[in-house]
């Protein structure tokens, strides 16, 4: 016996608690049955999401403040970076803002929602409450802390398990589920890398029937700038076939061999993020996403596949190198981002 592999493994979802027996991993074969791909232009729009809130304003709130330990007011050219609240009440949150970052994220304040000697009730199937009563709950949440949807869709509930192996999700009643607001961009989808469409996240405790987090609610504001497309539909199709822009990895050693059929692509965009030294950017890229049918009875943990359509992204054969023309963008327009088609 051993743990559970990781289903991330391949660039998937969340581990999953327990021990199982043995499990192989096979050899992934991706197969595109879809239509014949046609790309007609040769620039691509690529978002640069401008991440910083100015921290100087909440600097001046704390110029005359002398802790005893030392005196604040003393600091010069003084900024905040980040900033953590707790509410000091039953069942209150706390929240943390990343001004360099420009995300804010929200949880619970441990204090006040779990007492000693506390014993939560367990699940059953029965117990489990619907899409529509998890939803409702989430939506409670952005009422009452005022949180701006501008440029998210329709919340959903998701539903990873759905695609852990088949003796693991007959038996798997989840504690938390997430309801994702999907972003929404010029009217496109956006996705990550590893297919699961990208957006804010409230996470719901079934058990408390409360919502316990907010996860990726950024500051909408963007650049555009044009960077050369991918013209060579070749090209694209050989990144379907490793499952996307980082490749899916199975066991080629494997005497099991799993083809997952990749359909017709539909067009979105796809978070990227450019590292450097000190920094990174938060990019939106336009992309083509390919939905995947995978043989019943078999696991596979991305729910699609994700080619972006930047030229410089599908240069290297294995790793995507880094795009050194986004590093100083010449920016031609500055936007903030519109609310999706309901």
């Amino acid at each position: 016996f051993q743990p559970v592999p990781e289903p991330g493994r391949g660039g998937g979802g969340p581990g999953v608690a327990g021990v199982l027996p043995p499990v192989e991993i096979p050899n992934y074969v991706f197969t595109y049955v879809g239509e014949e791909l046609v790309l007609e232009s040769d620039t691509v729009e690529v978002l640069k999401r401008q991440k910083e809130i100015d921290g100087r304003r909440f600097a001046s709130l704390l110029s005359g403040v002398d802790l005893g330990l030392v005196d604040l007011g003393r600091l010069q050219d003084l900024e905040v970076s980040n900033l953590t609240m707790v509410e000091d009440r039953p069942y209150g949150y706390g929240v943390h803002v990343s001004l360099d970052e420009g995300v804010v994220n929200i949880h619970q304040n441990w204090r006040q929602w779990y007492r000693e000697g506390q014993v939560r009730q367990a699940l059953t199937a029965d117990s489990l409450p619907s899409d529509q009563e998890i939803i409702a709950i989430a939506s409670r949440l952005v009422q009452d802390l005022g949180i701006d949807l501008t440029g998210y869709g329709e919340p959903e509930v998701e539903r990873p398990w759905e695609r852990y192996p088949d003796q693991v999700r007959e038996d798997y009643l989840p504690e938390y589920v997430s309801v994702r607001y999907p972003r929404r961009l010029q009217d496109l989808p956006v996705y990550e890398a590893g297919g699961e469409l990208s957006g804010l996240q409230i996470s719901v405790d079934l058990v408390e029937r409360r919502a316990v987090s907010v996860a990726d609610l950024t500051v909408p504001q963007y650049v555009t700038s044009s960077y050369p497309a991918v013209t060579d539909a070749a090209r694209v199709l050989e990144f379907v076939e490793r499952g996307g822009l980082y490749p899916y990895y199975g066991d080629p050693e494997s005497e099991k061999t799993i083809t997952i059929e990749v359909g017709t692509p539909t067009l979105a965009y796809m978070r990227y993020y450019m590292h450097a030294p000190m920094t990174s950017d938060e990019l939106y890229v336009p992309a083509l996403v390919f939905p995947v049918s995978v043989p019943e009875g078999e696991t596979f943990y991305r729910p699609n596949v994700v080619v972006p359509l930047a030229d410089e992204l599908l240069q290297e054969p294995d790793f995507p190198r880094p795009m050194p023309l986004l590093e100083a963008p010449v920016v031609e327009e500055a936007e903030t981002a519109p609310a999706g088609d309901e």
